[in-house]
């Protein structure tokens, strides 16, 4: 496939948009590449899924086949606004949820707080996932990594300043992989905060990672692919 056969498409907030056929059929297509994504990786009864979806901002890099979008690869994004207007946690309360780690809770409330008082976006970014099919091709895996990264960057600096949260699993090396854009290890007092087990994913090892800054070269990258961004297609309330 060429590269210029590949769309950027953002559908945000599945709840508001859902009496379209365009939003239920792109959804269930999310469903399943997650599903097909992370069973690729992880041991029976990792659950990809949670009530989050319905209300989380998607970005995917789609192609095409027999006139459908179908989603290669993709993340989702949830702001601290969107929680309370559904009157939901913070995605973090549940990511913490039984694991016994009180500095990550309180190092996290300190952002929040900070977030408030600054007016800055708070949002936490998660379930980025790659069909397995794509991955054994590694050109087209590069590209893909890619341009995930570019879309995080345009998702985040063309509106409010936002602060990011996210989990790096050590299992499939994102927390190495997120480092090269700019996030790093969660940190309270000046200490780096110890990794977790995930319940969602199966407890797989991860870290909190927070972001308030790109590196250059996510910069770069973003610059490098800004027109999948421009012509992105968006599914969202009017």
């Amino acid at each position: 496939m060429k590269m210029s056969s590949y769309k950027v498409v953002v559908l945000d907030c599945p709840y508001d948009t859902w009496s379209k056929t365009s939003t239920q059929s792109l959804f269930s297509e999310i469903i399943n590449l997650k599903l097909a994504g992370y069973t690729s990786v992880y041991t029976d009864g990792v659950l990809p899924v949670d009530t989050y979806d319905f209300i989380a901002t998607h970005i995917l890099v789609c192609g095409e086949e027999n006139g459908q979008l179908k989603p290669l690869t993709g993340f989702k994004s949830v702001t601290l606004s969107r929680c309370k207007r559904f009157n939901l946690p913070f995605p973090t309360s549940q990511l913490l949820s039984g694991t016994n780690t009180p500095q990550h809770t309180e190092a996290v409330a300190s952002i929040m707080r900070s977030c408030d008082e600054s007016g800055d976006v708070l949002a936490y970014d998660s379930s980025w996932t790659v069909h397995p099919l794509v991955r054994k091709d590694r050109p087209v895996h590069h590209f893909l990594q890619e341009l995930f990264i570019s879309n995080v960057v345009h998702l985040h600096t063309s509106a409010a300043p936002h602060k990011l949260l996210g989990a790096g699993v050590r299992q499939v090396r994102t927390d190495k992989f997120f480092e090269r854009v700019g996030f790093k290890r969660l940190s309270n007092s000046g200490e780096p905060l110890s990794t977790f087990k995930q319940a969602s994913l199966v407890g797989a090892e991860v870290a909190l990672i927070h972001l308030e800054r790109f590196s250059e070269f996510a910069t770069s990258i973003a610059q490098k692919y800004e027109s999948f961004w421009n012509e992105r297609v968006v599914i969202q309330a009017a």
